[in-house]
């Protein structure tokens, strides 16, 4: 899912780049090739937009790109529309909320403004019985390679009215803190209003366990924690300042970093390394270039793991 403007734009990307190729009229975009994680293009920006082999590489989740010839990349796909119709400004983003835009406001994270006279309030969190309010199985779980165990362990539901997976999020101490769901159908997700900066996604099952893996997506957590690997996820790759503090805060020693071969993977482990609490240790594994753990079966990260980081599996 992307928001623009603070809307959700209601397309995929594959099929917004679908659109882009059928409207632009100049030749741009002449290949668009799916992939399971990424969409390769041919570049917008370099040789004119008419480069004869594709090179750029546009992910499906949030519509952040990547050239490897010209490193025309960000994150912010409205800049990406801007450069395939020649246009700069806020035209991108203006097509995409005339196309695409929704009628109602995305429920990304808002935070209060913090007014120091004030008493600090209290954690809020939520009572358990909410996620009786939604069914407890959906095809989609299947399909995403979550076994009945990992769905029974971690109260994953399905939500008719959004149709879309819940997971319920609870803080370090085992507190239900907020949920999250992602689109069955599409690529949007949607977190909750009261979700708090500082909370890792599934942190409170594996805070005692000595090594600790860390990834993108909930689904890839999910996934690899089934296969046997304690792990827990940051909601993507923006890696806020208070998750860092909380990773600095458990008794954790080691991290194994596992974050998508992309440029936000590559910025959010820069961060890691520089603010990551000199008395932890901490690892990268390298995934297959816009691949993550969801895309591989155990064998396949079990094989990687044994060529990048072997002394885990002694």
């Amino acid at each position: 899912m992307i928001t623009v403007g603070n809307r959700v734009i209601n397309k995929d990307i594959l099929s917004i780049l679908y659109d882009i190729q059928r409207s632009c009229h100049n030749g741009k975009l002449s290949q668009i090739d799916d992939g399971s994680t990424d969409i390769k293009v041919t570049c917008p920006r370099h040789a004119s937009g008419k480069e004869r082999k594709a090179a750029c590489f546009v992910n499906k989740e949030d519509g952040k790109y990547n050239c490897f010839v010209c490193d025309f990349h960000g994150l912010d796909f409205s800049k990406f529309v801007n450069e395939c119709f020649d246009k700069s400004g806020d035209f991108g983003e203006n097509w995409l909320i005339a196309n695409y835009a929704s009628d109602y406001i995305s429920q990304n994270l808002i935070l209060d403004k913090i007014d120091l006279n004030k008493q600090v309030e209290k954690e809020k969190y939520l009572d358990e019985s909410i996620l009786e309010s939604f069914e407890s199985y959906h095809p989609y779980m299947a399909k995403r390679h979550l076994t009945k165990d990992v769905i029974d362990k971690y109260k994953i539901k399905y939500d008719k009215e959004y149709n879309a997976l819940v997971f319920p999020v609870w803080d370090i101490n085992g507190k239900l803190k907020f949920l999250t769901r992602r689109s069955v159908e599409g690529k949007q997700f949607w977190i909750d209003r009261d979700a708090s900066k500082k909370d890792c996604y599934l942190l409170n099952f594996v805070k005692d366990e000595p090594t600790i893996f860390i990834v993108e997506a909930q689904l890839s957590a999910l996934v690899m924690n089934g296969w046997g690997f304690p792990t827990i996820a940051t909601f993507g790759a923006g890696l806020p300042d208070e998750q860092i503090e909380t990773l600095n805060n458990t008794g954790v020693r080691r991290y194994v970093c596992v974050f998508d071969n992309d440029a936000a993977g590559w910025k959010a482990e820069n961060k890691l390394k520089r603010f990551i609490s000199k008395n932890k240790f901490i690892d990268f594994i390298k995934l297959p270039l816009y691949k993550d753990p969801n895309d591989m079966t155990r064998d396949e990260f079990i094989k990687l793991l044994s060529l990048q980081l072997p002394d885990y599996l002694v």
